[in-house]
């Protein structure tokens, strides 16, 4: 211990630091959360939606999520903007929102090890063909679990300091590779047609990260308006980026060749070029874009363990980081390298989520109104 300073004092958090973020840090994050799907695997999904629309039916699922984003600012603001756990907890009970979050966090601990472990696998398979996939996930798992025992400010500072750059490497890219583009590879506009538009339905868990961001809205300067804003602001950048990178896809690749592609993103990051003598820059974009994705999963692993910390009535959830990196690379040692039982677990993990979060969603919002309904009613009987 130092000289002069009592043990409360040494724990004592940073005066600097009051565990809140405001709207660039909000805005920031959700962009990693769902612009990055765009550099994964999965366009796979969306291809299949919409063919050569694939661009349509990325803004379509994020469009038909957007009521939602509403529902649940509505009820953050109703609560006084304490976060969706306490907005449950008055509705549900303790064992009810116990029952309903823990659900929750089994199925963002199942897509944080496949989202995970599919990472470690591009790395593994695109570029450092001689290292341990596990290696990688490993580091991963180590290197984002380090920023999310941080606390969310850490976190969204992060984010927020980082997307400029995410951007700008956006926009190289775009005109790294313009000239090898063919847009009439788009045509037929429509793609696959009725399915482009309603395939995203079953699949809105890839746009459910952004309802991580309201368990915390108590963190938030401004509340459900600041979440409002930032999910709307930064998940529609997200979606933008997503539909730019599928047309761009399409346009480069064609269609149904690009749909036989695992990973887009990188194929096209080693066409890029600038001029006749500034070739081969994937390495760039490369690392571009691993410290996103370690934004990416910072944000997962905050969520899990702020969840983790809520169920186990834990005190610091930094104490709960090496057990939870520790579970998560265990179940990511189970055995598949075949891309296509990949496509398939996380297909199922797609269609659970959104036959879970989504309806259970909804029943909170309607047993709150209910709840405040009665409630306004028996103030007017009084009366």
């Amino acid at each position: 211990m130092k000289p002069g300073l009592s043990e409360a004092a040494l724990h004592r958090p940073n005066p600097s630091s009051n565990e809140q973020i405001g709207l660039r840090e909000l805005l920031a994050m959700s962009f990693f959360l769902l612009g990055l799907k765009g550099t994964d695997t999965t366009p796979e999904f969306w291809i299949t939606f919409g063919g050569n629309a694939a661009w349509m039916s990325a803004l379509a699922g994020f469009a038909y999520v957007l009521p939602f984003l509403w529902l649940t600012a509505r009820l953050l603001s109703a609560a006084g903007d304490r976060g969706i756990w306490a907005l449950a907890e008055d509705v549900l009970g303790g064992g009810g929102v116990r029952l309903v979050f823990g659900l929750w966090l089994i199925l963002f601990l199942l897509a944080t090890v496949l989202n995970v472990r599919a990472y470690a696998l591009l790395l593994e398979v695109m570029f450092f063909s001689k290292t341990p996939g596990v290696f990688l996930y490993g580091l991963f798992l180590i290197v984002a679990g380090y920023v999310a025992a941080k606390g969310i400010e850490t976190v969204g500072r992060l984010a927020s300091l980082l997307l400029p750059y995410a951007l700008l490497g956006y926009v190289a890219l775009f005109v790294g590779i313009f000239d090898v583009l063919d847009y009439r590879e788009i045509y037929p506009l429509l793609g696959t047609g009725e399915k482009a538009f309603t395939g995203p339905l079953t699949h809105l868990a890839l746009y459910v990260d952004l309802l991580y961001l309201a368990l915390v809205a108590d963190r938030y300067v401004g509340g459900a308006r600041t979440y409002w804003r930032g999910v709307v602001l930064g998940g529609g950048l997200g979606a933008l980026s997503i539909a730019a990178l599928l047309f761009v896809y399409i346009a480069a690749f064609g269609y149904p060749a690009v749909n036989g592609l695992v990973y887009p993103f990188q194929q096209l990051t080693r066409l890029a070029h600038f001029g006749w003598y500034i070739n081969h820059v994937e390495a760039i974009f490369l690392a571009i874009w691993a410290i996103a994705a370690v934004v990416h999963f910072a944000i997962y692993l905050y969520f899990d363990l702020w969840l983790l910390q809520v169920l186990l009535g834990a005190g610091a959830f930094q104490r709960l980081t090496i057990p939870l990196i520790g579970l998560l690379f265990v179940a990511g040692l189970y055995p598949y390298r075949s891309f296509t039982s990949q496509y398939a677990y996380r297909d199922a993990k797609l269609i659970l989520l959104t036959a879970v979060v989504f309806p259970s969603l909804i029943l909170i919002g309607v047993l709150y109104y209910r709840k405040a309904r009665r409630g306004s009613g028996r103030g007017r009987r009084r009366v």
